[in-house]
């Protein structure tokens, strides 16, 4: 399973269509390469893919978010910019990578493609039974990091099982002073199988 979300740069003309560019592509060579592995590897090269296919787009810039996993949950995760990863386990979250020194302050700068050499970063996955993993965009993100008695709590109940879309947009509409940003989220489920030990993914 291959699953990305991407934040285009607002002050960068053709946003929009860089980041639709980079989601296709970059999910597209993950799955490719999935026959290969589901590894740190893998990842690394779909954020390559879509930093082409970003600057082929000729025009726009967007942060990058690309997560690879086979059916038990195990894989692989690569960023660019500043949107993020969490995981949900046991009602608690943990993000992927360490916040960034700037949260809470006011950021007009961030890593994005296209870029000549991509300052990726990447972590290994492995998704436990009944864990969530969770990819949003910094609208998300930041609220998310510093609500940990309002939208901390509130996602992890809405997400403890898979919304249907409507309740999942309502979910991320949340209200919050001095959160303004867009917000994209996009959730994978690692859930009991119906024959067999272990887990697996539900998105």
């Amino acid at each position: 399973m291959a699953v990305a979300i991407a934040d285009g740069v607002s002050s960068s003309p053709g946003a929009g269509a860089a980041s639709a560019s980079a989601v296709e592509a970059g999910t597209r060579y993950a799955l490719e390469a999935a026959a290969d592995g589901t590894g740190r590897e893998e990842v690394v090269r779909a954020i390559g893919a879509a930093n082409v296919a970003v600057r082929n787009a000729g025009g726009g810039a967007t942060t990058l978010v690309i997560a690879l996993l086979d059916a038990t949950g195990r894989g692989a995760i690569a960023r660019i910019g500043d949107s993020s990863a969490f995981i949900l386990s046991g009602g608690a979250w943990r993000e992927v990578w360490l916040p960034d020194s700037d949260v809470g302050s006011i950021r007009t700068a961030t890593s994005a493609l296209p870029a000549e050499t991509p300052a990726v970063e990447v972590a290994e996955l492995e998704l436990g039974l009944g864990d969530v993993l969770v990819l949003v965009t910094d609208g998300i993100a930041d609220p998310l990091r510093d609500g940990p008695t309002t939208v901390a709590p509130g996602l992890a109940a809405a997400l403890a099982s898979a919304p249907d879309p409507l309740d999942l947009a309502l979910v991320v509409d949340f209200s919050r002073r001095g959160v303004h940003d867009d917000r994209t989220l996009v959730a994978v489920w690692a859930i009991p199988p119906e024959t067999a030990p272990g887990a697996h993914l539900e998105a």
